[in-house]
């Protein structure tokens, strides 16, 4: 995993010489290594194989945290078994449907707007790129989506922590209208 380049140099009295040690992380997880460096000259019976230094080196893939709670933190969160009881009770202009995996505004008037917030969260240490698309529902393709609007399609989440997308719904007629909202992961290519 680690590679550690110069091997051997001679350093002159008080000189000093720049170690590079790069990782290439093979799979996810930890690794940690011994690094000896022998000076010529010393007392081998302090430390035989020469100085240590341990390398550590953490590697992971981008990941989404998938806790609905979390995404849609600012709206109700129901089943579709009281869906409709659900409803008629919320206040703001939209709930999640937990076991349909949707989510629905309501009390959007014709010609008027309705936003949602949806929290991206990144389960990782590292920043991840993301891609924000809305698509029609599998087998809808002639379905209007264009009365959706998504603000970022692209952004970059710091490493644990997390980013708002907004979808604006501007129904034009009085009627149901559906899409699929996607959030992807850019991998990195090796």
């Amino acid at each position: 995993m680690f590679t550690v380049s110069p091997c051997s140099g001679s350093i002159a009295p008080w000189g000093q010489q720049k170690i590079t040690v790069e990782c290439l992380a093979g799979q996810e997880g930890t690794c940690e290594e011994q690094l000896y460096i022998d000076i010529v000259g010393r007392d081998p019976k302090e430390n035989p194989l020469g100085i240590p230094f341990t390398l550590t080196a953490e590697s992971c893939l981008p990941a989404f945290v998938e806790d609905v709670l979390l995404i849609f933190e600012e709206y109700p969160i129901c089943s579709s078994i009281n869906l409709s009881r659900k409803l008629l009770s919320v206040n703001g202009l939209g709930l999640f449907v937990r076991d349909d995996n949707k989510f629905i505004f309501s009390k959007v008037l014709v010609g008027q707007e309705g936003e949602a917030h949806f929290n991206i969260y990144n389960a990782t240490g590292l920043p991840c790129d993301v891609v924000l698309s809305i698509k029609p529902l599998p087998g809808q393709e002639k379905s209007p989506i264009d009365v959706f609007k998504l603000d970022p399609v692209k952004m970059t989440v710091p490493g644990s922590s997390y980013a708002v997308a907004t979808v604006t719904f501007t129904p034009p007629d009085e009627q149901t209208y559906n899409c699929t909202f996607r959030a992807c992961l850019v991998i990195p290519k090796r």
